[in-house]
């Protein structure tokens, strides 16, 4: 099992607040996020990356690190009322 970081958003967050941070132990990314979402009730996981740092996963999140450090990120899209 190794480190990571999985950053994620609650509903009652706007696009423009920092995401929290949920360290864990897992087996692979898919797993870390899967901690997270059990861990916390409709979140929703932004970014999921291996190591024990938040800060340096924030900075991955908005500076937007090249593919191959960043395990998995997902931009939310804003809805638009038609």
């Amino acid at each position: 099992m190794r480190n990571f970081v999985a950053l994620y958003r609650l509903p009652t967050h706007r696009q423009s607040d920092p995401p929290l941070g949920f360290n864990c132990r897992a087996h692979n990314s898919d797993h870390a996020e899967a901690q997270c979402e059990e861990s916390v009730p409709h979140c929703e996981v932004v970014l999921v990356s291996e190591g024990p740092s938040v800060s340096l996963a924030l900075q991955m999140f908005w500076h937007r690190v090249p593919q191959p450090v960043i395990l998995r990120i997902r931009r939310t899209r804003t809805k638009v009322n038609s």
